[in-house]
């Protein structure tokens, strides 16, 4: 039996539900239910499922979540960094460098990005409440256009338009970088400057004052088993796990499913795995020799430089990439909930998904990568209130208690599929 909760609902939403889907939980139970006359014929199991869909109103006090931000960055202005503090150096240009970034500023849409930032609507908040989408407490350099978009109201967001009130927001004393506002922007606050920087672009969006807040997670670990390290390379989670706590290890079932836990790293260098909900807790980084590099080309140039030579030194506590060592062919592995998991299985391909999931990346840990060999990465984090209890009260995808990276790549979906 598999019991999921979906913040908010999936499929067609009750009417209540419209205005404010974050406040609704579905809550999905599906049984295998073995079958003994038709077994003889080849059906030897039938999935039997049921859901229903809740409104809720808990009172916000209770629920430790952050602000509903889309984007809100910590980091301060040159001006304001304290000793040791990563500044950013006004007269240099921003780079990328493996996965480190040198001399980079707060908030930086690089040459080619094409960005668009679209915040929460508001509306469906509980009480309404109109927020900007992002606020950055340092210097923003914008060198393509970019949109920062507030939907309140149900708005719609348009690349390269200003769209509702509460655009972004910067702290008093940053800079921000660009070559002027687009269409529909109607900014009086911080005025546009490219003293020191080149190549910039316009942004497009209304600016708010910067309102400075704070937030962190209360997360209880207790009871979350230690699985050691594990990398795949198409073969099952029982054979690649380094730890023996049972819990790490996923239902006969479903051999491909990876289980929450403490992790020193994890890799998956080729296979389709689906990461099952809860808490991911990352403690180390993962060694070279056991990340296979040797599929990455020039889409990849920002991981590490000198591939070819076995001198990448990128860092990654959780790598998703595809190489060109062996792997284990084994064989597919349906979810034992039909509807409610993916197909798992050994092979070349790299495929990973998980609902409901979080990544703590500890002090001593790095950040997540995954390359641009990868077929597809489908990963969502927890809702409100029950999935929270998957997750140890963390209501994010990526919890990073360090200054490690988040690098998100995969190839463009195949539009036959």
């Amino acid at each position: 039996m598999r019991v999921t909760v979906h913040v908010p609902p999936q499929g067609p939403t009750p009417a209540d539900c419209v205005n404010i889907p974050y406040n609704c939980f579905q809550v999905s139970v599906t049984e295998r239910v073995p079958n003994f006359l038709v077994g003889v014929i080849g059906i030897p199991v039938t999935y039997v499922s049921a859901s229903a869909v809740v409104l809720a109103q808990p009172a916000a006090p209770q629920i430790g979540t952050p602000p509903p931000t889309a984007l809100y960055l910590y980091e301060p202005h040159a001006s304001a960094c304290a000793a040791g503090a990563k500044c950013f150096d006004a007269s240099q240009p921003p780079l990328r460098q493996q996965l480190g970034c040198v001399n980079c500023p707060t908030f930086w849409v690089a040459q080619g990005a094409g960005t668009t930032i679209a915040g929460i609507d508001g509306k469906k908040l509980s009480p309404p409440s109109d927020r900007p989408a992002v606020q950055s407490n340092g210097d923003m350099v914008i060198q393509t256009d970019t949109t920062i978009c507030d939907p309140y109201g149900g708005a719609t967001c348009q690349a390269g338009r200003a769209t509702g009130a509460e655009g972004f927001g910067i702290a008093p004393g940053a800079t921000l970088y660009c070559s002027g506002f687009n269409a529909g922007s109607a900014n009086s606050l911080t005025g546009c400057t490219n003293a020191g920087q080149s190549n910039l672009a316009h942004l497009a969006s209304n600016e708010v004052p910067f309102t400075s807040e704070g937030w962190s997670p209360t997360v209880d670990t207790n009871g979350l088993p230690n699985c050691g390290s594990l990398v795949l390379n198409g073969d099952t989670v029982a054979r690649s796990l380094s730890g023996s706590d049972p819990k790490c290890l996923p239902p006969s079932s479903e051999p491909y499913s990876i289980m929450p836990g403490f992790y020193q790293y994890i890799v998956i260098n080729h296979g389709t795995y689906e990461f099952q909900p809860g808490l991911y807790d990352i403690t180390g980084d993962a060694p070279q020799n056991a990340i296979s590099h040797g599929n990455e080309n020039n889409a990849d140039f920002d991981l590490c430089e000198g591939i070819a030579g076995g001198s990448c030194k990128a860092d990654a506590g959780v790598w998703i990439g595809h190489g060109n060592n062996p792997f284990v062919a084994g064989s597919s592995s349906q979810s034992s909930c039909l509807g409610l998991g993916s197909n798992g299985g050994g092979g070349d391909a790299t495929i990973v998904t998980g609902t409901g999931v979080t990544f703590r990346f500890e002090a001593n840990s790095a950040g997540f990568v995954s390359t641009h060999e990868v077929q597809q990465i489908s990963l969502t984090a927890p809702g409100l209130a029950a999935q929270l209890s998957f997750t140890a009260g963390v209501p994010l995808l990526f919890d990073m208690e360090n200054s490690g990276t988040i690098h998100l790549d995969s190839q463009p979906p195949n539009p036959a599929a």
